[in-house]
């Protein structure tokens, strides 16, 4: 091939030479500018308590991505607060968690995003008695499992007890949480137990076959949906827990909250669209609270849509 600049003087060799530098140099600061680089092969999530509905969901994610080449490593929480902390913390490596609705932002949360809420999860109220209850003051002065200090069980069980001037009552408030909150109600060391979490949770479903304890009915829930944005009015039907055994015996109105899937707004925009197809592939069909195709949805709008 003919060299262009044979016979030319230094002078028109920078003449022609020069243009093709600023291109050149152009052209890799576009690339840099609005080119994506590869994506990481490696994404880690924070979930919740082992043996949790975070923590077996987020399992589920991870045989999902796998088959995309992708390594999830799964870190266990307290719970949503810690999530959003470690979100907030630049030296984490989570880029992505589950939080609970109702959770207000921390110092940091402006650069995340939400990716959807991924299904309701009620407010539980179980209880010890021979009484019907159907709202909450009826439970005054009584020892109840709230969940752990730190938790979004307890911080969003706190708005709801104040909201009913309830949250004096500091000695009967136990921070007992998840599968400690329901022993202590089984063995009569609590007398109710208000615990946050889906309807495949081990713990509700534990406590929903139990003999002796009650699922209280909330006859005020439409209130609570209007005090509360990020609150929404469901119902557990008639033998959806157990037709055999007709759990429960009546239709049972709870008030639920949403468990959303967060992440930084710098997480690579691939991994956000695997994550958001995985998250399609895992809440997407019918369920006790849902409909087909009803989630992932935009239910909570603490955080930035993605």
């Amino acid at each position: 091939m003919k060299n262009p600049f044979a016979g030319k003087t230094l002078k028109e060799r920078l003449i022609v030479g020069i243009p093709f530098l600023v291109i050149a140099i152009a052209m890799f600061w576009v690339a840099s500018r609005f080119i994506e680089p590869a994506p990481p092969r490696t994404l880690y999530m924070s979930t919740g308590a082992s043996g949790g509905a975070y923590q077996a969901y987020a399992e589920k994610y991870k045989e999902i991505l796998a088959r995309q080449g992708i390594t999830l490593e799964l870190q266990t929480s307290t719970g949503s607060l810690q999530n959003l902390e470690r979100l907030a913390d630049e030296d984490n490596p989570v880029t992505i968690a589950f939080v609970q609705g109702g959770i207000d932002t921390p110092v940091g949360g402006e650069y995340n995003m939400t990716l959807g809420s991924m299904y309701y999860e009620p407010l539980w109220v179980f209880y010890r008695s021979e009484e019907t209850y159907e709202q909450l003051t009826q439970l005054r002065g009584k020892r109840l499992a709230i969940g752990t200090v730190g938790s979004g069980n307890h911080k969003l069980v706190m708005q709801i007890l104040t909201a009913n001037d309830m949250q004096g009552d500091s000695g009967n408030l136990l921070p007992l949480g998840g599968n400690d909150a329901a022993e202590a109600l089984l063995q009569g060391k609590v007398d109710a137990a208000l615990i946050i979490a889906g309807a495949d949770s081990t713990v509700v479903r534990k406590l929903l076959n139990a003999d002796h304890v009650r699922l209280m009915n909330f006859a005020q829930a439409d209130a609570y949906v209007s005090m509360f944005p990020f609150l929404y009015k469901v119902t557990l039907p008639r033998g959806g827990a157990s037709l055999p055994h007709n759990l429960p015996g009546r239709d049972i109105t709870l008030v639920a909250t949403t468990a959303n899937l967060i992440a930084r707004d710098s997480t690579h925009p691939a991994l956000v669209s695997l994550i958001a197809g995985a998250a399609q592939e895992v809440h997407g069909k019918s369920g006790m609270f849902q409909r087909a195709g009803e989630f992932p949805a935009i239910k909570d709008k603490t955080f930035q849509v993605n």
